[in-house]
């Protein structure tokens, strides 16, 4: 017992990771945001995009990644939208 310390006050004793639980890791894991497996399918196509607020916003879709789709509008304008901000998107006709 004389060679043995003992924990400061407020430390915390740590396993080493040979001996963590495999359950453990998982729980405090963040997952990614999925995409849709629409997206892909829409992307070049007009669509229309109806925000949770605001007016619909009618143009191509031009790309996305895990959290925002770029719509190009008139050929020119670019316009970013967060996709927890989206309702619903439709493809146009």
């Amino acid at each position: 017992m004389e060679n043995e310390k003992m924990p400061e006050e407020g430390a915390t004793q740590e396993k080493p990771v040979s001996q963590l639980d495999n359950s453990e890791g998982l729980v405090d894991k963040p997952c990614a945001p999925r995409i849709p497996q629409f997206l892909p399918r829409l992307l070049k196509k007009k669509v229309t995009v109806r925000p949770i607020q605001g007016q619909p916003i009618t143009g191509t879709l031009d790309g996305f990644n895990n959290y925002e789709i770029q719509i190009l509008v008139g050929g020119k304008k670019q316009i970013l939208v967060f996709k927890h901000a989206i309702l619903s998107i439709e493809m146009v006709g």
